[in-house]
């Protein structure tokens, strides 16, 4: 994963393992909603955006997605199939509606799934 910071945005490239053709780039976001961090990532050839749940502690990064089992199904959305043929839940509604549906479930732990963790230098 390469992350390169380009203004008030970052660009992610994402390259699959093993290495097989071009890396899958994303455009991030950060956001402070109700005192929670947010990344909001959007797919340079996907629809809907990624909400995770973003956490620094000494030496990890921790991630959560906001997609959980409970979320989809407390909040009306679209299903949209991934590469690997599970279920994602794809938000339709406008910018300022998804911001009122983030903010009233940010601090809400039944929303996320499972955080996923990164410890620094640990892929060097």
């Amino acid at each position: 994963m390469v992350v390169t910071r380009m203004g008030d945005r970052y660009e992610v490239l994402l390259q699959a393992r093993p290495a097989s053709g071009e890396p899958t780039k994303f455009e991030l976001h950060l956001l402070d909603i109700q005192g929670v961090r947010f990344a909001d990532i959007e797919g340079a050839d996907q629809i809907g955006h990624m909400i995770l749940r973003v956490r620094q502690a000494g030496g990890q990064l921790k991630i959560a997605f906001m997609d959980s089992k409970w979320l989809r199904e407390t909040v009306p959305h679209d299903d949209a199939d991934t590469e690997l043929g599970a279920k994602q839940a794809i938000l339709t509604v406008p910018t300022p509606e998804l911001k009122k549906v983030v903010a009233k479930y940010a601090r809400e732990e039944k929303a996320y799934d499972t955080e996923i963790i990164f410890n620094r230098g640990a892929d060097r």
